[in-house]
């Protein structure tokens, strides 16, 4: 069995000893490293080691954050394998929660970074539907609009992911979240304003997974910003 641990501030994944375990990974999910291989290396045998030298690495060599920023950067061109992997592996963006003061100051301490989610989610109609986290909507994608009483509402989009394999024919529930009342009644809030409030929301209004798949559906489309939260996150978590 994979075991768990209790985690410290330099342990982001869920793996006590995480090259040991990573290898009854790969064993127990071959099917996944199998297309990894396949549509990221293709016939490169020598990128395939170097990329086995970086998964079995020790911590005492790269830490979690940098192995999973090696990583991250091999499986980036295929959004999809990189979300499969950091679910295999249980990587913690949800610990940052445990900072409560730490979240409240990432926009004093990140201004430019708070300033780009404004940009990008001001483009956006509607809330989309996650394609990179740890948790995702079904292979058709599901729309959120939002209400003038701030609450997601769920609506079908007909437009199927047609590059999902059979690893992603799954479903995860939806969220309905009251969103706090930060803006005049009379205005409608933004998905920039749902998008901090969901940050920001306790463990009593949402779940880790829930607050999780919220936040990748917010920034999914625009990967770079997404890697950009993790990297954050995985800043402030090393440092506390």
């Amino acid at each position: 069995n994979i075991s768990g641990c209790d985690l410290s501030s330099d342990i982001l994944v869920s793996l006590m000893d995480r090259d040991k375990e990573m290898k009854d990974l790969f064993i127990c999910n071959q099917e996944y490293f199998d297309l990894v291989k396949q549509s990221i290396f293709g016939a490169s045998e020598e990128g395939w080691q170097q990329f086995l030298e970086i998964l079995y690495a020790p911590r005492r060599v790269l830490s979690d954050s940098e192995w999973i920023s090696t990583i991250s950067e091999v499986l980036d061109p295929n959004p999809h394998l990189l979300a499969k992997f950091k679910e295999i592996v249980g990587y913690y963006v949800c610990m940052i929660r445990d900072y409560p003061k730490i979240l409240e100051n990432l926009e004093t301490s990140y201004p430019q970074f708070f300033v780009n989610v404004n940009q990008f989610l001001s483009q956006q109609a509607e809330y989309r539907g996650s394609a990179l986290g740890g948790n995702h909507l079904s292979q058709a994608r599901q729309s959120v609009r939002v209400s003038s009483g701030g609450i997601f509402q769920e609506g079908n989009n007909n437009n199927n992911d047609s590059e999902l394999s059979s690893l992603w024919k799954r479903c995860s529930p939806t969220i309905s979240l009251p969103l706090k009342q930060t803006n005049p009644p009379s205005k409608t809030p933004t998905l920039y304003d749902e998008f901090k409030s969901v940050l920001l929301s306790s463990r009593s209004e949402l779940s880790d997974e829930e607050w999780e798949m919220a936040i990748y559906e917010y920034l999914d489309p625009w990967p770079q910003l997404a890697a950009q939260f993790e990297e954050i996150i995985s800043y402030e978590i090393g440092e506390d």
